[in-house]
C-alpha cells in the first residue's frame, strides 16, 4: 500500500526567542506537509486516504510529542487577561473590606487594598493598585473565594498581590515581590503575573506555596526577571505539601525557576502526590529545577532554551 510520508513544520506566527521579552508570548504553530507517496510500511506516516487532520496520526516519540504540545502553545499575557478593554470602572480609595456571604463585586478601580472576609465572594473586572503589604488578602475562613479579569500593580513596593485561597482566573499581576502566596485549596489558570519589584532584601516569587494542599496552577505565565528564588516556589516552612498540580505552564527565570524544598519543618512533604508536568521552563540563573531529592510526578516539561524535554530537571 502507498503512504504519504508526513513531516511537522514549524510556522512561526509571532517573535519566537526562547529567552524573549515579556510581550513576545505568541510561539510556534504546527502545520503539517505531506510530501510524495513513498513506499513506508513502518506505520509511521499517515495513510493517503486519511490526510485529513494527519497531526494526530503522526506516531512520534513521547519527547517529539510533548515539544510539538509545548510548543504549540499560547500562553497568558497583558492581551488576554486583566481588565478587558472597554469596561466603565468606578474609582475607591482605601481598604474594600467585605465581609458579606456570596458577595458579587465588579467594575472597580482601586486604589488601596482587599480583604475577603465572607465565604463564596466573587471579585470580576477590578483594576487595584496597591502598596499594602497584601494587595488581596483572604482571610483563613473565606472559602470559595474568585478574583477573574482583573489587575494588580503593587508598584514596586506590595509584598503580595494577593495572600489567598481560591480561583484566580485571568489576572494581570505586576509590580509586587511576589504575585500571589497560597495557603489552601485553589486553582490557578490562566494568569499572567510579571515584572515583580521590589527592594535588595526581597526574595521574589512569581507563585508561593510554604505549605499548602490540593491546588492546581495551570496554563498560566510566570516570569521573575530576577536571578534568585523562583518563578513557582513550593516549601514546606509553614505547613506540608499536598495534591499540588503544576501543569501547562510558561515559567521564566529566578534562581531556579521551580523549587520543592523539603528542608523546614512545617510538615511532611507527599511528593508522590506533586506533579509537574508539560510545561514551558527555563531562564533559571542555575537551572530548571531545584527538587531537593523530592521525586515528584514529572513528565512532558520543556527546556525553552534547548527545546529539549526536560524530564527530571537541570538543577539540584
Amino acid at each position: 500500500m502507498k503512504k504519504f510520508e508526513a513531516v511537522l513544520v514549524f510556522e512561526f506566527t509571532g517573535a519566537m526567542e526562547m529567552r524573549r521579552s515579556e510581550s513576545a508570548l505568541v510561539f510556534a504553530s504546527v502545520v503539517v506537509c505531506i510530501l510524495s507517496p513513498t513506499s513506508l510500511t513502518d506505520g509511521n506516516a499517515a495513510d493517503a486516504r486519511d490526510i485529513g487532520p494527519v497531526t494526530q496520526r503522526i506516531a512520534l516519540s513521547q519527547h517529539q510529542r510533548a515539544h510539538v504540545e509545548n510548543v504549540n502553545a499560547v500562553f497568558p499575557d497583558a492581551s488576554n487577561t486583566g481588565v478587558p478593554q472597554g469596561t466603565n470602572l468606578t474609582r475607591h480609595t482605601g481598604t474594600l473590606h467585605i465581609t458579606t456571604d456570596n458577595a458579587v463585586i465588579e467594575n472597580l478601580e482601586i486604589d488601596g487594598n482587599i480583604i475577603i472576609d465572607a465565604k463564596n465572594v466573587t471579585l470580576k473586572n477590578i483594576k487595584l493598585t496597591t502598596d499594602d503589604f497584601n494587595g488581596i488578602e483572604v482571610m483563613g475562613g473565606a472559602t470559595g473565594f474568585t478574583l477573574m479579569d482583573s489587575e494588580i500593580d503593587g508598584g514596586g513596593t506590595a509584598h503580595n498581590g494577593l495572600m489567598a485561597q481560591g480561583t484566580i482566573l485571568r489576572t494581570n499581576i505586576h509590580g509586587v515581590e511576589n504575585g500571589m502566596t497560597l495557603y489552601g485549596p485553589s486553582e490557578i489558570r490562566d494568569n499572567y503575573i510579571h515584572g515583580l519589584a521590589g527592594d535588595a532584601s526581597s526574595h521574589f516569587d512569581g507563585i508561593e506555596i510554604n505549605g499548602g494542599h490540593d491546588i492546581q496552577i495551570l496554563h498560566n505565565t510566570v516570569i521573575n526577571p530576577h536571578d534568585q528564588t523562583a518563578a513557582i516556589m513550593l516549601d514546606n516552612w509553614a505547613a506540608g505539601l499536598s495534591n499540588i498540580k503544576v501543569d501547562g505552564n510558561y515559567l521564566e527565570g529566578g534562581g531556579y525557576t521551580l523549587y520543592l524544598d523539603d528542608n523546614f519543618s512545617g510538615g511532611p512533604v507527599d511528593d508522590a502526590s506533586i506533579s509537574i508536568t508539560n510545561n514551558q521552563v527555563g531562564g533559571g540563573h542555575w537551572g530548571d529545577f531545584a527538587l531537593f531529592g523530592n521525586t515528584p510526578v514529572m513528565s512532558g516539561n520543556v527546556d525553552v532554551s534547548t527545546g529539549r524535554n526536560n524530564a527530571r530537571g537541570a538543577g539540584r
